[in-house]
């Protein structure tokens, strides 16, 4: 007798159905890619990345029975490309209201560093004041004590100035670095990259645009897959590759490790250094 344990299906289990040919009576062989990019002076291999129908390295059409034809799955891919969106375009709907609130937040991190100057410069002002009574009250026969409290009140009104040329600075470099989300909000990317946009302000931009993010394991690839609900009903899909018990991305090159374990007990480490600094392999933080 043949039982059956029934699950909540996963959104990977559905696009792989309706991404693999063999539904279409199609055996296929070298359907994906991998991609060699440079990020950060590395070389950093991706995998799994789809090839164009035509460059697959075997296609056999009718190679079984058939769930659905291949017209169909060709119509399915279509529509599986017509509805995949990035990380900006999947929220275009959200974009106006995420962006009204990106500047508010924006504003509102604007004034709490005007308000800091300005309290500095409020409270120089007021030790400039008390500095000013000090001297003014200060007998002027006693020369020695009249020398220091001129020296106080010089530096208080150095203070001040220092803070008002500090509280201009900040007006000027608000003022002209404001990025114009509101006019912006048609095109999020644009918003996104704005001048003066700073990091604070992108965070609180994604919190408006994600609902959550559900994280799965594909034990078959070693891949951790996120999917991104976004407010407004899409979602997108990352993978990225799970890192083996130990595997960081800071790892010292195995050919660094070969030398260090063969003069390990013979050399001392100034010597295993200078091998390693005329070999030429940086340490794993790219260091020599």
């Amino acid at each position: 007798m043949v039982s059956f344990d029934w699950t909540a299906i996963r959104y990977r289990n559905v696009l792989s159905v309706l991404k693999n040919p063999f539904y279409a009576g199609v055996y296929a062989y070298g359907t994906s890619e991998k991609r060699t990019t440079l990020v950060e002076g590395r070389l950093r291999k991706t995998y799994k990345h789809g090839k164009p129908v035509d460059q697959w390295d075997v296609m056999l059409k009718e190679h079984h029975e058939a769930y659905i034809d291949w017209a169909e799955f060709e119509r399915n891919q279509k529509q599986l490309a017509v509805n995949a969106y990035g990380l900006l375009r999947a929220v275009e709907p959200m974009a106006i209201e995420a962006a009204l609130q990106a500047e508010r937040r924006h504003m509102e991190v604007q004034a709490d560093q005007r308000r800091i100057v300005e309290l500095k410069l409020q409270q120089a002002r007021y030790e400039a004041t008390l500095a000013e009574r000090r001297y003014a009250a200060c007998d002027p026969d006693n020369r020695l004590i009249a020398a220091q409290l001129e020296k106080s009140r010089e530096g208080a009104l150095q203070r001040v100035l220092a803070c008002e040329q500090r509280l201009n600075s900040v007006e000027q470099a608000q003022s002209s670095s404001r990025p114009d989300l509101a006019g912006l909000a048609e095109d999020l990317a644009a918003a996104w990259d704005a001048p003066g946009m700073t990091m604070r302000a992108r965070q609180q931009l994604l919190r408006t645009l994600v609902k959550d993010i559900v994280a799965d394991v594909d034990d078959a690839t070693r891949e951790v897959v996120l999917t991104i609900h976004w407010r407004g009903g899409q979602h997108s899909q990352v993978r990225v590759t799970k890192p083996r018990s130990g595997e960081h991305g800071c790892r010292t090159p195995n050919e660094a490790l070969a030398v260090m374990r063969s003069m390990a007990g013979e050399w001392s480490d100034e010597h295993v250094a200078a091998t390693l600094n005329r070999m030429g392999p940086p340490t794993g933080r790219g260091k020599t």
